[in-house]
């Protein structure tokens, strides 16, 4: 009687070593998203990135914590997180002392008036704008693994933002400026739409981190505007529930605001003459950073 060439111990033998091997790859490519013949690829570009990106941080980083001037706006932000601090209403009050009126929202001035003081709001600010930049770069790579990347992918689109903040705007980093913290708001707002866009609760967060970014910096519109569009295009009443949650976020923001006077805008001001409108404010106090003093 004859064994079939089929059922010979050798070949079930090698049939099922192959079985294996291939469950094998088919678990590293469930966790990892790739397989093993590119892991090595990936691993080494990432590692380059890694370099570039310490490279071009470098400077960044020590300038951060330097008793240097970044940019003049490191001043006037800092001021303004002094009038949050004494009281002092940001969009009521006119123009004297350090630069013009106040033209950004209000949210990254009362973060950095209740976290630091008069000494250290120009510190506190850089420190937030570097935080913010990392947390930035952490919720892009969530979002690609979200959308089904693989942990090299997720890595090396942290590396590609971090970077490309680095090569485009390395005043940004460390700088005491809302932009970087109004850009981690809106980047979260939109990883938790993407993340289950179907769950009203996860519609209500990104809403309520897009309207904070609004009120950190004006000009973060692209990513609401994006989810607003394909929200029409997905589902009416997912929208319905999107757009109420940033209606409600927005104005219990601005009513906060307007219960402590630091957004109320006196329209009769310009136009004011002699007794007609009285503004009795305290100064702001003197804001430093480190040994050296801006006034």
């Amino acid at each position: 009687m004859h064994t079939s060439p089929s059922n010979s111990p050798l070949t079930m033998n090698t049939g099922a070593d192959q079985d294996r091997r291939s469950t094998a790859a088919k678990i590293r490519h469930f966790f990892f998203g790739e397989t093993p013949s590119d892991t090595w690829l990936s691993t080494a570009v990432n590692c380059f990135m890694t370099a570039t990106l310490l490279a071009l941080i470098w400077f960044p980083l020590r300038r951060t914590f330097a008793n240097v001037e970044i940019n003049y706006n490191e001043g006037w932000n800092a001021y303004r997180a002094a009038m949050v601090a004494s009281g002092i209403p940001l969009y009521g009050t006119p123009p004297h002392g350090f630069g013009t009126g106040t033209a950004y929202p209000p949210v990254s001035f009362h973060l950095i008036g209740w976290l630091g003081t008069p000494s250290t709001f120009t510190a506190t600010g850089r420190w937030v704008s570097l935080i913010s930049l990392m947390v930035t770069g952490v919720f892009v790579s969530l979002i690609v693994r979200r959308a089904g990347g693989s942990q090299q992918m997720a890595v090396f689109s942290f590396l590609l933002y971090e970077i490309g903040i680095a090569l485009l705007r390395p005043d940004r980093i460390g700088m005491n400026d809302p932009q970087l913290l109004g850009e981690a708001l809106s980047v979260a707002g939109l990883y938790f739409y993407f993340r289950n866009p179907d769950s009203n609760r996860h519609l209500c967060v990104s809403a309520l981190l897009f309207c904070l970014a609004g009120f950190t910096k004006p000009n973060l519109l692209a990513f609401p505007a994006a989810v607003a569009i394909d929200l029409l295009l997905r589902s009416r009443r997912a929208f319905a529930t999107w757009a109420g949650a940033m209606v409600v976020s927005g104005g219990l923001l601005t009513a906060m605001i307007l219960r402590d006077r630091s957004c109320l805008v006196d329209l009769r001001f310009p136009f004011a003459q002699g007794g007609g409108v009285r503004v009795c404010l305290k100064p702001p106090p003197r804001i430093s950073a480190g040994r050296w003093i801006w006034c």
